[in-house]
């Protein structure tokens, strides 16, 4: 009994009319992808100009994360917290002293 293999070098397509089949060999479509590519290539025009363009950068802004009060500085949220609650405890502290001195 005989196996049949299909021809591996060959690629069936149904003509127009859809009644027949006609084989195109791979080099005959590896050709028509050349026609194709060496069309494309001509039709790329020959010189492309490259534009440059030149941006003036903006200066370099102030970090906002960074907070500084009366002399000390803080670049998160911890320490942000840590700094204002030692602020509010140094003006509680002013206003007791303040508040002992107009009493004596």
């Amino acid at each position: 009994m005989a196996s049949f293999k299909p021809d591996t070098n060959t690629t069936s397509t149904m003509t127009a009319s859809g009644s027949g089949t006609g084989k195109v060999t791979r080099a005959e479509i590896e050709a028509n992808q050349m026609k194709i590519m060496a069309a494309a290539t001509a039709a790329a025009p020959a010189t492309t100009t490259t534009n440059v363009v030149v941006v003036d950068e903006a200066p370099i802004e102030e970090n906002v994360n960074r907070m500084v009060v009366d002399g000390l500085e803080a670049r998160t949220v911890d320490e942000a917290i840590k700094l204002l609650r030692y602020r509010v405890v140094v003006v509680v502290m002013a206003v007791v002293v303040v508040a002992l001195i107009v009493v004596v």
